[in-house]
């Protein structure tokens, strides 16, 4: 998902081209960086939120599974690219299967095959700590299977007693949207611009290079945190 956020500024000059230029240099030099660093702080912001409410949303088996909503680029967009900043957040590639949670849909059988949906007793008593299904219980593993009414059963001395009804045989299966991640995202933007935005420009204006004095490009973060940290949610 790509949000492009760049602030609307808007200015009268009443004191002539001085003034003019003045700004100008002040635009130049200072809100293309504190615009980069605010995308970077509410692409974090989302993120976390997304992360935390996953617990909420989902019975969360893999404890990795949050690991799976990140953004991009890692370092934040190069202030040079303004106005055209970019941040995206998204779903790594390698949590892909969280992709239908957000926009839904159907899930159908492969070659023309149903889909086998777990019952709730494969549900909360068949899986490892990791949140797979155990392997005597997959249904391609499934031993002495047979199906009865498109429910996928077995009866044998090798699985928990009483157990015979593992899976349901459809065609398709749905898959709503709960994941939320777009929503999300876009909360946090509009709760949070206009603050991390004044934040980010003020510490850049009070960190800034004044007259002849040069600086290295370490010195000058330094003096940056220094200016944000005086401002509360210290950021890295």
């Amino acid at each position: 998902m790509d949000f492009r956020l760049v602030p609307e500024v808007s200015v009268t000059v009443p004191n002539g081209p001085a003034l003019l230029s003045s700004l100008n240099a002040l635009a130049k030099e200072q809100i293309p960086f504190a615009s980069a660093v605010s995308l970077k702080r509410m692409a974090d912001m989302s993120v976390q939120r997304a992360r935390g409410k996953m617990s909420e949303r989902f019975t969360l088996r893999n404890k990795n599974v949050p690991r799976g909503i990140t953004y991009e680029p890692r370092r934040g967009p190069n202030k040079r690219d303004w106005p055209n900043l970019k941040m995206f957040v998204g779903i790594d590639e390698r949590f892909s299967f969280l992709v239908q949670q957000e926009i839904g849909g159907r899930k159908k059988g492969r070659d023309g095959g149903r889909v086998a949906i777990p019952t709730l007793v494969v549900h909360k008593g068949q899986r490892t700590g990791t949140g797979k299904l155990k392997k005597l219980v997959r249904p391609s593993q499934l031993p002495d299977k047979y199906e009865v009414g498109q429910v996928l059963r077995a009866n044998t001395k090798r699985l928990p007693r009483g157990l015979t009804m593992f899976y349901l045989l459809r065609p398709e299966a749905k898959i709503e949207p709960r994941l939320h991640l777009r929503d999300d995202v876009e909360e946090t933007v509009e709760q949070t611009y206009d603050r991390v935005f004044s934040q980010e420009l003020s510490a850049a204006l009070a960190s800034r290079r004044s007259g002849k004095k040069k600086y290295s490009s370490e010195l000058g973060r330094m003096r940056y945190l220094r200016e944000r940290s005086k401002l509360g949610t210290p950021w890295k």
